[in-house]
């Protein structure tokens, strides 16, 4: 449940183990953004469900906390890495040093 909304998934797509890196990062429209870094075969794995999911939500949760919502058409991977929206610089640094210290 996130933001009064239930959403039923299938399970994760990519894990802690399948980030490279994470970092503080702006979207396009400048807007603050987490940045994650994941191996190939995390991209494989994510590309080939955003392709068969287009109208859906991608949800990212770290300890089981939806931190964002993406709508499946705003969600790219650019040279493996995927741009989550986030609050604030603040906030995607801070989840950035969590997901480092993994």
């Amino acid at each position: 449940m996130s933001d009064n909304v239930t959403y039923y998934t299938s399970g994760a797509i990519v894990s802690n183990a399948d980030v490279r890196n994470a970092f503080v990062a702006k979207t396009v429209a400048g807007e603050p953004a987490l940045g994650v870094r994941l191996t190939d075969a995390a991209n494989a794995r994510l590309s080939s469900a955003l392709r068969a999911n287009m109208a859906n939500t991608v949800l990212a949760s770290l300890n089981n906390s939806v931190f964002a919502k993406v709508n499946n058409a705003d969600a790219k991977l650019q040279d493996g890495v995927l741009l989550i929206p986030m609050k604030s610089l603040n906030d995607a640094r801070d989840l950035a040093d969590l997901l480092r210290k993994k």
